[in-house]
This record gives structure tokens, sequence and C-alpha cells, in this order.
């Protein structure tokens, strides 16, 4: 009794710590290992894989993040824990809410289909597994939680799988708040004028404002929504940084990297968007009434360079004189 005891109370704790600290205190790239690890004194596990992305027709297509917790991380590349778990996530996503509990020693694992999924996981350490999705009919999007051992004889009970049920809906969720604080917080630091949107690594658009749509069709009017066009994915495809700025003929788009998503700021281009980061400062110190020589000093630059940078200015603004520079730029 005192064991059932502990194991309920230490999941009332650890529901309690998912709301009030973890969606609030947790830093979004480190939510999903320190959810894992108040997970361990109740749910004993090997390894765990906690997935994050888009389903199609409860298949699974793509995961625009995937974590995996193991003592040895090194046993595989997280592109062959997909490949190989394809079966496990289908069970777990047909039921979404419901633990699915199996051992893939078990008779029903043994057909050919799954031969693949049963030699990968004799040598991984996936034989007992626990998995729960909280997919959604007519979503298109998914995460999905998978604990296992390694031994085949070590199986969670159908207490655990219980406990299970009732922790990881809590935990996902926490994550989903955990996720839209980190970019609200994103969100807050663009400037007047910007329409912002939420898009994700494949470019499918999760959230906007109500101008984003119509700033996006200002430069492709016939552009019909829901997956970014296909010049700005091809700009998402080519970038590692978490923040980049891009010039389109008619907008100027400006993307900051939120874990596995993207705040999307756009609006219409303007003449001092072709500046780089040192011509917009001289610009914006000689607009203000600073010498060469004061722009020199205050950027550790020569005079000479500091008149070369201003030549660009003029050129790039269109402008003749200090208070055309000043009017052009925002």
């Amino acid at each position: 009794m005192s064991n059932s005891m502990d194991a309920d109370s230490g999941s009332a704790g650890v529901r309690t710590l998912l709301w009030h600290r973890g969606a609030m205190r947790v830093p979004l790239e480190g939510f999903q290992p320190w959810v894992l690890v108040g997970f361990k004194p109740l749910l004993r596990f090997d390894q765990a894989l906690w997935t994050v992305g888009a389903t199609v027709t409860r298949a699974v297509a793509r995961h625009q993040r995937l974590h995996l917790e193991s003592a040895d991380a090194s046993v595989r590349t997280d592109a062959q824990v997909m490949t190989h778990l394809q079966p496990l996530l289908r069970q777990a996503m047909s039921a979404p809410g419901n633990a699915f509990n199996t051992c893939l020693a078990d008779e029903s694992w043994q057909g050919r289909g799954h031969d693949a999924l049963r030699e990968a996981a004799q040598r991984s350490g996936l034989m007992n597994v626990l998995c729960l999705s909280n997919a959604t009919p007519g979503v298109d999007a998914a995460q999905c939680m998978l604990l296992s051992r390694a031994d085949a004889q070590d199986r969670f009970t159908a207490a655990e799988a219980r406990r299970f049920e009732e922790l990881a809906p809590h935990a996902m969720q926490a994550f989903e708040t955990c996720r839209a604080l980190s970019l609200a917080g994103a969100a807050a630091h663009c400037r007047d004028g910007w329409a912002t949107g939420i898009v994700d690594r494949a470019g499918i658009v999760h959230e906007e404002d109500a101008g984003f749509m119509s700033a996006l069709r200002i430069e492709w009017p016939e552009w019909q929504g829901h997956r970014l066009p296909a010049p700005l994915l091809a700009v998402m495809a080519c970038r590692n940084s978490a923040h980049w700025q891009h010039l389109c003929s008619r907008i100027t788009v400006e993307f900051s990297a939120v874990d596995d998503l993207f705040l999307m700021a756009v609006r219409v281009r303007s003449a001092d968007d072709a500046l780089s980061d040192r011509e917009r400062s001289v610009a914006d110190r000689y607009a203000a009434g600073a010498t060469y020589r004061e722009i020199a000093a205050a950027l550790q630059l020569s005079p000479a360079t500091v008149r070369t940078y201003l030549r660009n200015v003029f050129v790039k603004l269109g402008v003749n004189n200090k208070a055309q520079i000043a009017g052009r730029l925002r």
C-alpha cells in the first residue's frame, strides 16, 4: 500500500511541476530531458523517445523535433530510430491518449514484416515498450512519447501503463505551453509594421496574425497559404542560423528560430533594408549630425572607411544629402 501511495504522490508532484514550474521556468531546449528525469522514479525505463511533429493519416511522415534519452545514445542515429519504430508509433497514433504496452519478443511481432523492427529492438535495447500519442483526428500534428526497457522479461505492468496514461498527456500539454510562451516572447520583440506567423521546418504555417497572409501576397499574389511559397522554402533549406533576414523584391522577411519552429516576421520592403549592419550604423550616426571623425571614433573605423560606407549608403538609398538620409531611415 505504501508503494502505491508513494507512486500516487509522485505522480501528483510531477503534474504540479509540469504546470506551475515547467511551462514557465524551464528553458524550452531543456524541457523534454527535464520531464523525462522526473518520470524515471515513477516509470523506470532504459530509453525514451519523445517526438513532436506532423502526421499524415496517422502514419508518421515527418518529425519536426525528436528527443532521445538513452544511457548509450551512440547506439543509433535519430533517423534510424524513426525508421525502425514506425509500426510502434502508428499503433500509438491509432488510439490517442491510450498507452500501447507491448513486448517485441511477443508472437504478434513475429511476422516477416517486422523483421527490421525486431532486429533493431534486440540490438538497441527496445524490447519492452510503452508508447502514447496525443494525435487528434483531423489535425495534422501530434506528439508521441515512448519508454522502453532492454530486458524482454522486464515488462511494463498494467499499473505502470495507467500511470503513463496519466502523466504523458500532462507532459505534452506542458511542452506545448512552454513552446507557446517562448514564441510569444520572441514575437514581443517584433517592431511596429511587422506581421508575424509561426511556421515549422517544412514551411507549414501553424499560426499567423491578421496581416501575415496579406503581407506575403504582396510578393506572391497567387499564394494560397498553408505552406510558404517555394522561394522561402528554398531559403529555409539553406540556413542553419538562429536568426536571418531575406530581402524579396517587395517585402522583407525575418526568421527567428524558436526550438523546432520559426517566428516569421514580414513587412513591406523599404530602401534601407539593402544596407548592411555597419552601413546602417554609420548612416544612423551621420543622419543624427555626427561628423566623419566622430563616427570613426565611435565605431573604431578610419575616417576614410566611414566615407566609403556613406558613399554606399547614398547609392543604396538614392539620396544626395544628410536630410534625405534621415528621411529614408526607418
